[in-house]
């Protein structure tokens, strides 16, 4: 059962200006932030601002071999469930960057040209550094930093 139908919502996803997901599993769609990048509208550039500065904090972390405040920052980027966006089996269970997962990008980032540069500023750059990542985990990184965008957007369709 989609949103759109657990609220009796006259109109369904072409009409719609979110994604009608299912309400009690995951929809297979992904956040791009290049796509966000794209928006060009206030809220997408709030969204930008929210990943930029997230990065700019890991690079300086690891600018000033601050290995404990990268990986920690970097360790806590598992996909809210209640987005229902991925691919998980049944009950959704997004995919954590955990320890072994955040120690790879940390070592990524560490050995890049960009962080010494520090021009590393968009979440697709980071996924092209790591191999392994894909768009899933890019859009579990995505929703987490820009949490408090998304729930601004929920509530603002809620009251509409």
């Amino acid at each position: 059962m989609n949103v759109s139908d657990y609220y009796h919502l006259p109109l369904k996803q072409p009409s719609l200006e979110f994604v009608d997901v299912n309400v009690s599993g995951d929809t297979k769609v992904y956040i791009d932030p290049k796509a966000i990048k794209d928006l060009g509208s206030d809220w997408g550039k709030e969204c930008v601002a929210l990943l930029q500065i997230y990065f700019s904090e890991v690079l300086r972390a690891i600018q000033n071999e601050d290995a404990n405040k990268a990986l920690g920052l970097l360790s806590h980027l598992s996909e809210p469930n209640e987005t229902r966006l991925g691919v998980s089996k049944g009950r959704p269970r997004g995919k954590a960057v955990g320890k072994e997962l955040s120690t790879d990008i940390w070592e990524a980032l560490t050995s890049s040209e960009a962080a010494q540069s520090g021009l590393l500023e968009d979440l697709e750059d980071t996924a092209l550094l790591i191999e392994g990542i894909g768009y899933d985990l890019v859009s579990d990184m995505t929703t987490n930093i820009i949490r408090s965008q998304l729930i601004k957007f929920t509530q603002s369709m809620s009251e509409k």
